[in-house]
């Protein structure tokens, strides 16, 4: 999915490869790495087309998982590994620690310069040659991470880089100005299988989406074959043709694709390694793209036919792949809104869970200062009190699968800041009074010890007309006095502060207002503090 920041749309094509009058294809300019083709003396360079990414969809992990955090690059190649493993790709990719910090360097170029590209200049702050070669030889993106979801899950192009099966060693650096960097170029060496294979994604039985919106730069796969950027359609489901003697980027024409479900044939188009504009960004193969969405939770078979032209070799191999998948069921769309001190005194804590789903959600509070967990069952698009103590809360939610919807897990993206309450933080006790005195303790918590309290005292006194003439507006009088003296005082908190007040004769009641500037103690945060107590004379 495009980004809505205000990053430049970049376009990163490279040369497109081609076939010659003699059925080869040309080496590239020398500035890429050279690559052995597996079966052959002669060294091919592959003539690339990188794009970029500018943000990503992360979609929701299985119910009851940890809360997302950004992956390592070792962790970033242990998850991709398990999902190439899931639909039968090679999956045991080394994490190259070198190329890593090549592309924490190329990183680190487009931070200083803002920009997304793949060029760096030597003229630039920032310039490497090991940043150049990884921006060469890398899929990039922006404003996205990598954690629970592939971050180039819904980009086409690059995600079919990434399950290349020939890959066997890659470096990815997560910058914190929000940078990715991934070499998928650098470590196509792999060994190609005995027999001539078809990798699919989704592989067999693999329960996939059933839709999709594709979003990547300079353009996805779909736009080519007429379907327009930012439209919903099914999976794109791609395919990878490998075999013995066959180099890399070798082309691949899909001259049959069909796709079957419980409706019948599904309406595709159909892209591959020698469509134009295709060369060179994706391995040998293909992809299908189901022109509308497909039905959830639903058996779904797909067939396809490649015609492979390897180079130096004058025979066309042909290969064939039939295998089905299973779409999810539908997305809940489940969310979480938490409304701390919705009283408006820091008291309570509630959160109110929506979705689509009737499954109730297990909502998990975890204290990240303490470790302290707590847990509540909230019903769907109800709020439910939680009653947390005061501090720093990350809330996350889990749903169980039903017939019709997914199971759901997420986080909040924040840490959410449950105040400590008022009445925990000041506390006015009752007054003491004598004939010439009135008394007033005030509790403090400790968190305020040594900060200013701002106190305003207000004397009552009733001023009621003592003619006999006057009494209904002697009983009016008593029933709606007026405040006579106003002072304001400041008073150093501590734990406990005694406001001792003169009682002169006709004081009938004592009005004190404590103001405390908010703060964050810890991982407490406490509001502004406005309590207002009446001590009575009666």
């Amino acid at each position: 999915m495009i980004d809505a920041r205000s990053s430049p749309r970049l376009s990163c094509d490279r040369p497109q490869a081609s076939i010659d009058e003699d059925g080869h294809t040309p080496a590239p300019p020398a500035e890429h790495s050279p690559i052995a083709s597996t079966g052959s003396t002669a060294s091919y360079r592959p003539t690339l087309v990188l794009t970029a990414v500018l943000g990503a969809l992360v979609s929701a992990a299985a119910a009851g998982a940890p809360a997302a955090h950004a992956l390592t690059g070792e962790q970033a190649v242990a998850a991709l590994n398990a999902q190439r493993a899931a639909s039968g790709i090679p999956a045991d990719i080394v994490h190259n620690p070198e190329w890593s910090r090549w592309c924490a360097l190329h990183n680190n170029y487009q931070r200083i310069n803002r920009t997304l590209t793949h060029e760096e200049s030597p003229s630039a702050p920032g310039y490497t040659p090991e940043g150049a070669r990884a921006g060469r030889t890398s899929i990039l993106s922006s404003g996205n991470r990598w954690d629970t979801v592939n971050p180039w899950e819904h980009a086409p192009i690059h995600l079919h880089q990434l399950l290349a099966p020939r890959m066997n060693a890659m470096g990815i650096d997560v910058a914190a100005a929000g940078y990715m960097c991934a070499t998928t170029f650098l470590g196509l060496d792999r060994p190609a299988p005995a027999v001539d294979t078809v990798y699919a994604y989704p592989g067999e039985g693999v329960r996939f989406r059933f839709e999709e919106t594709a979003g990547e730069l300079p353009r996805t796969p779909g736009q080519l074959v007429g379907i327009p950027a930012g439209t919903k359609t099914g999976p794109y489901l791609l395919l990878s043709v490998d075999g013995p003697g066959l180099y890399p980027l070798a082309q691949a024409r899909m001259t049959e694709a069909t796709l079957v479900g419980p409706d019948g044939p599904v309406e595709v188009r159909r892209v591959d390694n020698a469509t134009p504009g295709m060369g060179g960004s994706i391995p040998t193969g293909g992809q299908i793209i189901a022109l509308h969405p497909l039905r959830p939770r639903s058996n779904y078979t797909a067939h396809v036919r490649f015609e492979i032209q390897n180079l130096f070799e004058t025979t066309t191999r042909v290969v064939e792949k039939t295998w089905s998948f299973v779409t999810l069921r539908l997305d809940p769309k489940t969310e979480i809104d938490a409304n701390v001190g919705s009283d408006g005194y820091g008291e309570g804590s509630d959160v109110l869970l929506t979705s689509l789903s009737g499954a109730a959600g297990t909502v998990r509070a975890v204290r990240p200062a303490t470790g302290e967990t707590r847990t509540f069952t909230v019903r769907s698009h109800n709020r439910q009190e939680m009653g947390l103590p005061a501090g720093r809360w990350q809330l996350c939610v889990g749903q169980p699968a039903t017939v019709d919807y997914e199971a759901h897990a997420s986080c909040l993206d924040e840490i959410v800041d449950v105040p400590m309450p008022k009445a925990d933080v000041i506390r006015p006790r009752a007054a003491k009074r004598t004939r010439s005195k009135i008394s007033i303790p005030i509790h403090v918590n400790p968190v305020l010890a040594g900060r200013p309290l701002d106190i305003t005292i207000m004397r009552l006194k009733v001023r009621c007309p003592t003619s006999p003439q006057a009494t209904r507006a002697r009983e009016y009088c008593r029933h709606t006095p007026q405040w006579s003296t106003k002072r304001r005082r400041t008073m150093t908190a501590a734990a406990v502060v005694r406001l001792t007040l003169a009682r002169p004769k006709g004081l009938d009641a004592v009005s004190i207002r404590i103001r405390a500037k908010g703060l964050v103690a810890g991982d407490v945060t406490v509001r502004a503090v406005n309590l207002e107590g009446h001590y009575h004379r009666y």
